[in-house]
């Protein structure tokens, strides 16, 4: 009786496990809490996931678009650099390591070469004295919704390495201060 007790634990434990195992291998995502970025009355929270174990050209490696809320309490601008570091390409910005038919920014977000930084001039701003100010009292704002790799670059040389992607946020709350680091967070996608 206790050989047949003994089995039937074993068994469903083993089971319990397989089944652990199946549900972690599809639903391998990076997932990341809410992160808060704060300088003095200026504060937003970033929020999205990237996906894991799927870094393949032709797949969308973002799995929830990362996106900025705006919780400050003061009109704010705000500008962000990514950089993408690879062990095969080294460390380069978004535009020139993935490149700008690769990913989909949220609407609003232009590019200067000179800085390579995205500064923010959407929906969600008003152009007042040549800078586009953001309001306490706007809406959640998309900074990146689709990415995926070129073929031609990360081929089958890139299959194991892991790449990071590390967002640096500035802000300002006036037109006449300089821009100030709000935060710098770090995504890291491992195949």
């Amino acid at each position: 009786m206790k050989k047949l007790m003994f089995s039937i634990i074993a068994f469903l434990s083993t089971l319990v496990l397989l089944v652990v195992v199946i549900q972690a291998y599809f639903s391998d995502k990076k997932q990341t809490s809410d992160i808060n970025m704060t300088i003095g009355e200026i504060e937003y929270n970033l929020s999205g996931s990237f996906l894991t174990g799927y870094i393949m050209p032709g797949v969308n490696l973002i799995d929830t678009p990362i996106t900025l809320d705006n919780i400050s309490t003061i009109d704010t601008e705000l500008r962000v650099s990514v950089k993408v570091a690879s062990a095969v390409f080294g460390t380069e910005s978004l535009e020139d390591m993935i490149g700008s038919d690769f990913y989909t920014l949220g609407e609003g977000w232009r590019y200067d070469e000179t800085d390579e930084k995205y500064y923010y001039e959407g929906l969600e701003s008003t152009l007042e004295e040549g800078a586009y100010i953001i309001s306490p009292d706007s809406e959640i704002i998309t900074l990146l919704s689709y990415l995926e790799l070129d073929g031609y670059k990360f081929s089958n040389n890139h299959a194991l390495n892991p790449l990071s992607f590390t967002f640096s946020f500035e802000a300002k709350q006036g037109h006449f201060v300089d821009w100030e680091t709000l935060g710098e967070v770090n995504y890291q996608v491992n195949p």
